[in-house]
């Protein structure tokens, strides 16, 4: 692997995750003229596969940063540890990375993880290549891998579960987590509901604001019985309206999640916290077993104990509570992916 830039700076609230060598690497999106920032960590001794990390929803940076923890550099680390070295990119606009991610499209922002692992390809020369997607990176790094030919996929607290039910799914238990009313679950799911249908229904983007600015006029006391208790109704109206218009919620309605896991090549392990209250354990293995068993891969579930979405020891009290919980602890993901390889993926 060629000549770089070390990086061995802790970040706050990390943990260090065993500290393995790094270095600053350059890759090219699929758009002439931006090029991405990313990150190699690499073994100590002996690499024995590589993985290209794919981030979650929203403009992230290398490490996915969230709430002050750094998972993927953290996860990165854990890698390293069990042999196996990984990429991770700035998404466009973050960080040392050019372009603009919330002006980009879905098939865009594809095309630059399946660049990015061609990339890890050719720097880690020939151990086995795969792509471990992350939340809402699963599916971007399910799409990327049927563009590939990855060794090997990684679904770490993703689902592929129809996206509105999803979504509405989600809505439901962290509404129910924080103690609402029975009734008052029915009335927010009702109307995340009709937002999806405003979304879904129409292509055209200026009626689509219009409509979603009248649904959520017409529903500010709800809206304000939902957590808005200091803003003024128009402040309101406009987060409902840009939130519900960024690509990102219609790319997650509209996109078959089923569809893409059953166009992954290569074996699929799927990994999920049994406290992580935006992705449901069981539901999630369930929907890609489902999904992969019909392909004939090789399919492995995982349910990572007492963990939350972003991997941190919680309970299912506590989940949300990321800026107060301590460092992800990827250690036993790492080791799960590192026993998966050498009895399914590499004895292949």
């Amino acid at each position: 692997m060629g000549a770089g830039c070390m990086r061995t700076e802790p970040n706050i609230k990390s943990g260090d995750g065993g500290q393995q060598p790094e270095r600053d690497v350059s890759v090219a999106s699929s758009t002439p003229g931006v090029t991405l920032a990313g990150t190699v960590c690499e073994p100590r001794e002996g690499t024995i596969a590589a993985a290209l990390l794919v981030s979650g929803s929203g403009p992230q940076d290398r490490d996915e940063t969230v709430a002050g923890h750094a998972v993927f550099r953290v996860m990165a680390h854990e890698l390293a540890r069990v042999g196996v070295a990984t990429l991770r990119v700035d998404d466009r606009g973050v960080g040392g990375s050019g372009g603009d991610y919330l002006a980009s499209t879905p098939d865009q922002i594809v095309h630059d993880a399946a660049l990015a692992w061609g990339t890890l390809r050719a720097e880690c020369g020939r151990v086995p290549t795969g792509i471990i997607g992350h939340s809402q990176g699963c599916l971007i790094g399910a799409l990327a891998a049927a563009r590939t030919s990855p060794a090997f996929f990684v679904a770490l607290s993703g689902t592929c579960e129809r996206g509105r039910d999803a979504l509405l799914g989600q809505h439901r238990d962290i509404l129910e987590s924080e103690g609402a009313t029975p009734a008052a679950v029915v009335r927010q799911v009702s109307f995340m509901s009709g937002l999806f249908d405003i979304i879904e229904g129409t292509d055209d983007a200026g009626e689509q604001r219009r409509q979603l600015g009248r649904y959520a006029a017409e529903n500010l006391e709800l809206l304000r019985e939902s957590g808005f208790v200091e803003e003024a109704d128009e402040e309101i109206v406009a987060f409902v309206v840009d939130d519900a218009s960024e690509w990102e919620t219609r790319f997650l309605l509209t996109t078959d999640a089923r569809g893409a896991f059953e166009r992954v090549p290569c074996p699929v392990l799927a990994m999920c916290g049994e406290n992580d209250l935006q992705v449901d354990a069981e539901r999630s293995l369930g929907a890609i077993e489902d999904a992969v068993r019909g392909t004939g891969m090789p399919f492995r579930g995982r349910v990572l104990s007492g963990l939350n979405h972003l991997l941190q020891v919680c309970t299912r009290e506590t989940s949300f509570a990321y800026d107060d919980l301590g460092p992800p602890d990827a250690g036993g993901a790492a080791q799960e992916v590192r026993e998966w390889l050498d009895t399914g993926v590499l004895a292949r």
